[in-house]
């Protein structure tokens, strides 16, 4: 059973990543629904106990990602995307959800510097295309300039 819920929380977070790196904006239809119905899921499949791990990787998972959103490190949106993604990997695996964030938000950072550093040079010599670029350890964005 925790693999399919695995399943849904990896569907659910790509989806989600996409949407931010090419919108900048997590819609709140993926969110809640999402959230809705992880913790429909774990009470039809497993009753209260699950249910009850559902809701503890929700506020875990969304509560760790609040405090960034209040220190200005990520938008609202990111703090629902995590807490739905929580809530269908429960409390127990939580912990390597962050760590696999952390590690994921990294290499998206170093890909769009890379990305940038290397347009930056082709704009020096050819003045072609630009690539802007904002990130945090949570979000980065890509924006075609003409």
């Amino acid at each position: 059973m925790d693999k399919y819920l695995l399943i849904c929380a990896l569907t659910i977070a790509t989806v989600g990543a996409v949407k931010d790196v090419r919108g900048q904006r997590i819609p709140n239809w993926l969110t809640y629904s999402g959230l809705l119905a992880a913790l429909v899921v774990r009470a039809g499949l497993g009753g209260w106990t699950e249910l009850k791990g559902g809701l503890a990787g929700m506020l875990f998972a969304g509560g760790i990602f609040f405090l960034l959103f209040f220190i200005g490190g990520m938008g609202g949106g990111d703090v629902k995307l995590m807490a739905a993604v929580g809530a269908w990997v429960g409390l127990a695996q939580v912990g390597t959800l962050l760590i696999m964030s952390a590690i994921a938000g990294g290499l998206l950072v170093a890909t769009g510097a890379s990305l940038w550093f290397v347009d930056r040079k082709r704009e020096r010599s050819t003045g072609a295309l630009a690539l802007s670029w904002t990130g945090s350890s949570a979000q980065l964005g890509w924006s075609a300039r003409w």
